[in-house]
C-alpha cells in the first residue's frame, strides 16, 4: 500500500516537472546568440557594402571622315568640264566650208549659255555669237544669247550666213531651202496634210497635193491650169493650207517643234588646220571646258 502511494507521488512530481520545462521552453525567445545543438552561435555584424566604383564615361561614337555624308559639290554647267564639248571637225572641201560641231553633256533640266565662249586653235580664236531661238520666216527674229538644253548641238561654220542670222532649227525652217542657198540643206520636217483633210477635192487636186514634199510650196504653173469650180476649190485649199504661215500656226505648239540643232555662221577666216589641230573651248571666264585634237 505504501509502495503504491509512493509511486503515485513520484508520478505527480514528474508530471509537474515536465510541464514546467515545457512552459519555460515556449516562453524563452530564440535569438542569434541562442545555442543550436548545444553550440553557442556568435552574432555576425553585416559587412559594410562599399559603393560600386563609377564606370568611366564613354564618349558617344562619332562618325569618321569616311562615314560623314559630304554633300556632292554642284558645279554649274558653264564651269563643268565636258558639259559642252567638241564632238567633231569637218575640214573644207569644194562644196563645204570648215566647221566645228559642239555637243552638250547636260543633266535633265540643265541649260548653258555659250554666247561669248571662245574656240581656240593653233591658228587663231573666235568667240561664239548670239542666235535666234525661235526663228519665224517673215518675222523679226531678234538674236539673243545662245542657250543650249540637254541634247542640243551647234554646228559652227566658217562662212557667211545665207540669211545673216544664226538660229535654232524648227519644224518650219525647212521652207528656207526654197529661198536661200545653204551649203548644207535645212532638214525638211514640216507637217504634211492628212488625207482626210483633202479627200473632198477632185482626184487631180488630190494627186498634186500628195506629190508635194515636206516644206514644199505649190507651183502656180501647175495649179493654174486646173479648170472649173473644182479647180478653183483646189487652188483655194492649197493656198490656204500649204504655206509658211499655216506651218507655224498648226505646229508651233507641238512638243517636237524645236530641233536639237543650232546653226551658227562665222563670217571669218577659218582657224581650222586642214591636217592636224588642237582645239580648246573656254567659257566666258577663261576656264577650259573641253579640248580636242586630230
Amino acid at each position: 500500500m505504501k509502495t503504491a502511494i509512493l509511486l503515485l507521488i513520484l508520478l505527480i512530481v514528474g508530471i509537474i516537472i515536465v510541464d514546467y520545462l515545457a512552459t519555460s521552453a515556449i516562453q524563452r525567445p530564440r535569438t542569434p546568440e541562442t545555442e543550436q545543438e548545444g553550440v553557442p552561435v556568435e552574432s555576425e555584424s553585416p559587412e559594410p557594402v562599399s559603393p560600386e566604383p563609377a564606370s568611366p564615361s564613354v564618349p558617344a561614337p562619332t562618325q569618321t571622315d569616311s562615314q560623314v555624308d559630304i554633300p556632292e559639290e554642284i558645279i554649274p554647267p558653264s564651269e563643268r568640264s565636258g558639259a559642252v564639248y567638241v564632238s567633231s571637225v569637218r575640214r573644207a572641201s569644194a562644196s563645204r566650208p570648215d566647221s566645228i560641231r559642239l555637243k552638250t553633256r547636260l543633266k535633265e533640266g540643265e541649260t548653258v549659255n555659250i554666247t561669248g565662249w571662245q574656240i581656240v586653235t593653233n591658228d587663231g580664236s573666235v568667240y561664239l555669237p548670239q542666235a535666234v531661238g525661235f526663228y519665224k520666216i517673215g518675222g523679226t527674229n531678234v538674236e539673243t544669247d545662245l542657250v543650249l538644253e540637254r541634247g542640243n548641238y551647234v554646228e559652227v561654220s566658217f562662212v557667211k550666213s545665207p540669211i545673216k542670222k544664226n538660229f535654232r532649227l524648227n519644224m518650219c525652217t525647212g521652207y528656207l531651202d526654197d529661198r536661200y542657198e545653204f551649203y548644207r540643206s535645212i532638214p525638211e520636217n514640216c507637217p504634211i496634210l492628212e488625207r482626210d483633210e483633202y479627200k473632198h477635192l477632185s482626184g487631180e487636186c488630190q494627186n498634186y497635193i500628195r506629190s508635194l514634199g515636206r516644206c514644199e510650196l505649190s507651183d502656180p504653173n501647175v495649179t493654174n491650169p486646173f479648170r472649173g469650180e473644182k479647180g478653183n476649190e483646189c487652188r483655194l485649199f492649197i493656198n490656204d493650207r500649204v504655206n509658211v504661215t499655216e506651218c507655224y500656226e498648226s505646229s508651233q505648239d507641238d512638243p517636237r517643234f524645236f530641233s536639237d540643232e543650232w546653226r551658227v555662221w562665222l563670217d571669218w577666216q577659218s582657224i581650222v588646220d586642214s591636217l592636224h589641230d588642237y582645239i580648246r573651248l573656254f567659257n566666258r571666264d577663261g576656264l577650259l571646258i573641253d579640248e580636242y585634237s586630230y
